[in-house]
């Protein structure tokens, strides 16, 4: 395959990979204030729906999960989880207009910081052995190759035509 159309499927990936950012970035900005704001109502809503699916089915594997992850939650963990959830939200959407713009400094940036959010997925991951935290690391992993692909195809090119 030429390496032509190799790079474009990558870019377009990649592109993606930054838009899927940019949404996750506008869900946990808003699941973060939620949950800092108005944890109360967020916990009875939960433990409502929690409560009557389980007298449906006590053995639905997805509602059991969300419960062993919400169910116990106090107010300071509600608290930290809300500030990760905010702090990689915002990351996430500074991540998402610098690519976007496609600023060549933010590529090792983004790179950086995401792994970082790597490693302390997998290790709050081998602690609670949260589903949806699993995914979340699986994904910020593939657009972490992504975006390292993409930044030595940039480089490569800008090396290209300075010559």
């Amino acid at each position: 395959m030429d390496t032509d159309i190799i790079e474009k499927e990558e870019h377009i990936l990649f592109r993606i990979g930054v838009y899927a950012k940019g949404f996750n970035a506008f869900v946990e900005l808003t699941s973060g204030f939620l949950l800092l704001f108005f944890r109360v109502g967020i916990n009875n809503f939960l433990v409502s729906i929690i409560n009557s699916e389980l007298i449906d089915d006590k053995t639905d594997v997805f509602i059991n999960s969300i419960y062993q992850s919400f169910g116990h939650l106090s107010v300071s963990g509600a608290t930290i989880l809300a500030l990760f959830i905010l702090a990689h939200g915002f990351v996430n959407l500074f991540l998402f207009l610098s690519l976007l713009k496609e600023k060549l400094w933010a590529f090792p940036i983004a790179i950086a910081i995401v792994s970082c959010f790597i490693v302390y997925q997998f290790y709050t991951y081998s602690h609670n052995h949260s589903t949806a935290l699993f995914f979340v690391t699986c994904l910020d992993v593939i657009f972490v190759v992504l975006a390292s692909l993409e930044y030595q195809h940039k480089k490569r090119k800008i090396k290209h035509t300075a010559k």
